[in-house]
């Protein structure tokens, strides 16, 4: 018999998608970002990088084959005891996990955050979406419906209005009742009206979590100036008012002052 389940739900959409589109008649070069993206988010792509990525560069092409069968092994092994269930369809994505899960929750949104960058670093696109938790039936690959389907599709399309994944309320107290959330308050904004993470917050997360990195301070200051640069000429070049507008509330996120070096 099917049955809801009360999972952690996210529904994503990339902003400006549509008019990539339609760009690639006429620009048939376009067609290759079109395809990165599509196929960024295919379930079993999403899947595979949500565990982790290889870094390549300190692997032997001797060894190359032999570690991707393992990752490729631990990373299902992993996906079995963190059942994580994603839906492609077009330029959305859904995901969802058990809200018991504090593993999978994370994971959840270590993967958005990532995707998000690089959308952002590669195609110059950006991501909007909905996060809650409530009643959901999900196959991984398959069938999404339910009220939070719903309330998560509601959020992205009519109250995220910015490139931005808000959290409903709900879903940021039962995030914060695990102890192992603390790691990824770096990404996380008060807006006012919801907490979310953009992009900005995004980059504190990566560099906050990054185990290696030194002079992480200076580094996350240069690159915010760098990402700010993209971001005034992406604004200077748009002739629709209603892109100009979401390019420039990112700007304005990116001039602020924040609070990084209590994460750094």
């Amino acid at each position: 018999m099917i049955m809801y389940e009360q999972k952690l739900v996210v529904f994503v959409d990339i902003l400006g998608f549509s008019s990539l589109v339609e760009k690639s008649k006429v620009d048939e070069s376009i067609i290759n970002v079109i395809y990165d993206v599509v196929t960024y988010m295919m379930p079993e792509n999403m899947a595979l990088r949500s565990v982790g990525n290889i870094n390549y560069d300190s692997v032997p092409k001797e060894e190359v084959k032999q570690v991707e069968e393992d990752f490729a092994q631990f990373s299902k092994a992993f996906l079995c005891a963190h059942p994580i269930a994603f839906t492609s369809f077009s330029d959305c994505l859904v995901i969802s996990c058990s809200v018991d899960d504090a593993a999978a929750m994370q994971i959840v949104l270590d993967s958005l955050i990532k995707m998000n960058i690089y959308f952002w670093e590669a195609h110059s696109l950006l991501v909007r979406g909905g996060i809650v938790i409530g009643d959901v039936y999900h196959e991984d690959q398959g069938p999404v419906f339910g009220p939070a389907m719903s309330e998560a599709y509601l959020l992205e399309s009519q109250k995220a209005i910015f490139p931005r994944l808000i959290i409903s309320k709900e879903a940021i107290m039962k995030l914060r009742s695990y102890e192992t959330f603390s790691l990824m308050e770096a990404a996380v904004n008060d807006d006012g009206d919801y907490e979310s993470i953009s992009l900005l917050g995004g980059y504190k997360y990566i560099v906050s979590t990054d185990l290696l990195m030194s002079s992480k301070q200076e580094f996350y200051k240069q690159n915010k100036a760098t990402q700010l640069v993209k971001i005034q000429d992406m604004v200077s070049r748009q002739e629709n008012i209603r892109v100009r507008e979401k390019f420039q509330w990112l700007e304005g996120k990116f001039c602020q002052p924040d609070d990084a070096e209590n994460f750094f």
